[in-house]
């Protein structure tokens, strides 16, 4: 076989292993609600867009694992109220955003992309077999309606699995009848949730913020003023749930459990409670163990000494060490636990990093006294850890989900009482973030999958015929 011939073979298999077709970039217009042929993108028209990898209206087809972006030419910020209304279907077309198949949702930040379900519907339906990213919004004013859960957004379980990622967002005033902020509904309902703010948000029975029955993993985030029945801040009774460097802090229930609710297997790494409330005593006013098995680590559990910071009522709460309970109702009694001690917690603020925080004050007894073994490598800012808070010359994790850096905050302490009112703050820019030794590292955006050439059989052809007229091929 001749040099030319060998060339033209390997150019047409390289050509020919190009794909068909390449993820799409929907670009959102304008602010308003709607389904017209008007030539502007909506949210609605481009999330069924996606869905359907079909025009519609303004917005060009999606072409599999899509991505939608905002316009930079939007007002900052940007609101889109949900204003056509009608429930119970579950193709976008009224309601709620029906979210289906592969899907990126890309806001500039929570403060410039807003959301509002207008208390008609919820604001997000993840559907079955879809894998959903949403990052950089805003999710507000969600009402299903009666008997309905998922204020914010639903992760409706079943087969095929739903999957929701939430990435620096808040998810704020929902309301529903069970997980007023997000459900995370069933087997086959995963969610990630990941440096973001749940706040104050409402459920008529359980999780004011979270509701879970399926697979929770929630880190680096915060939820605060959130009030249920049961489960204030989270009511996890499904499959399985993890909490690594979370904040659950001016939670509320009604009936049991102010800062979290269990009644399935959980495990909590360097998570901080405080001033979460309940009922009475013995409702466990920041945890309410009812059945299954709850492990703790590194963990800060305080300032609901009125309700009990824990009661245990079936199940098991087992302690794996270096816990810190301001009273002593949670049965910490493992190697590193300290009961009946004052964290020294300041107020809940911005302390830098995306979501708010209580800082350990300088004297703080969590300081330097978790265990390394699992400690995760940041705290819920993003600052490193482990660092030697104490300047004691050895570098040991804190408990909670705050570490102390090189300079500490000497503020008096001061604890939230459950009915404080807490306004987020956008997260600040760089330039006015404390000052850590090492600089603060900030989760990527996710980005749109990458596109590759699209080359049509009629091109490819196009092509082929060009080079054999170039290269006419003879066989010896």
């Amino acid at each position: 076989m001749k040099p030319t011939l060998l060339f033209l073979l390997t150019l047409l298999l390289a050509v020919g292993s190009f794909p068909v077709h390449a993820a799409g970039t929907i670009t959102v217009n304008t602010l308003t609600d709607s389904i017209a042929d008007d030539g502007q993108c909506s949210l609605r028209e481009a999330v069924i867009a996606a869905n359907t990898d079909t025009a519609v209206g303004g917005c060009a087809a999606g072409s599999g694992a899509d991505t939608i972006v905002f316009d930079a030419s939007l007002p900052s910020p940007a609101t889109f109220t949900l204003t056509l209304s009608g429930a119970n279907e579950d193709a976008a077309a009224s309601g709620d955003l029906d979210l289906s198949g592969t899907l990126v949702i890309q806001g500039a930040a929570a403060s410039q992309i807003i959301i509002d379900g207008n208390g008609a519907d919820r604001v997000f339906d993840i559907r079955p077999g879809a894998t959903v990213t949403i990052s950089g919004v805003t999710v507000q004013h969600g009402n299903p309606g009666s008997g309905m859960g998922g204020g914010g957004l639903i992760i409706s379980g079943g087969v095929p699995r739903a999957k929701l990622t939430l990435l620096n967002s808040i998810v704020t005033a929902n309301t529903a009848h069970i997980g007023g902020g997000i459900y995370n509904a069933g087997n086959g309902a995963t969610a990630v949730i990941q440096d973001t703010l749940i706040l104050s948000n409402t459920a008529q029975t359980s999780g004011g913020g979270i509701a879970t029955s399926g697979d929770l993993t929630l880190l680096n985030s915060t939820l605060a003023q959130n009030q249920a029945r049961t489960g204030g801040g989270i009511e996890h009774f499904g499959f399985s749930m993890k909490l690594t460097n979370a904040t659950l802090s001016g939670n509320r229930a009604s009936d049991n459990g102010g800062g979290l609710y269990n009644r399935g297997d959980a495990l909590i790494l360097n998570v901080t409670f405080s001033g979460n409330a309940a009922s009475g005593l013995g409702t466990g006013g920041n945890i309410f163990q009812d059945t299954a098995s709850l492990s703790i680590k590194n963990s800060i559990v305080a300032a609901s000494d009125s309700d009990g910071n824990c009661f245990i009522n079936e199940g098991f709460l087992i302690s794996q060490g270096n816990n810190l309970d301001s009273g002593n109702t949670c049965g910490f009694n493992a190697g590193g636990d300290r009961i009946n001690t004052d964290p020294l917690l300041g107020r809940l603020q911005n302390n830098g990093g995306t979501t708010p925080t209580h800082a350990l004050l300088d004297g703080s007894p969590a300081i330097d006294a978790g265990n390394n073994n699992g400690c995760p490598s940041t705290d819920q800012r993003g600052l490193p850890r482990p660092v030697d808070g104490n300047s004691d010359g050895a570098a040991v994790c804190d408990i909670g989900a705050y570490e102390a850096q090189a300079v500490l905050p000497t503020a008096t302490p001061s604890q939230p009482s459950p009915t404080e009112t807490f306004t987020p703050v956008p997260p600040p820019s760089t330039a006015t973030l404390p000052s850590p030794s090492t600089p603060t590292p900030v989760p990527p955006a996710p980005t749109p999958p990458p596109t590759t050439p699209c080359l049509t059989s009629g091109a490819l052809l196009a092509l082929l015929a060009l080079l054999f007229r170039r290269f006419p091929l003879r066989v010896v």
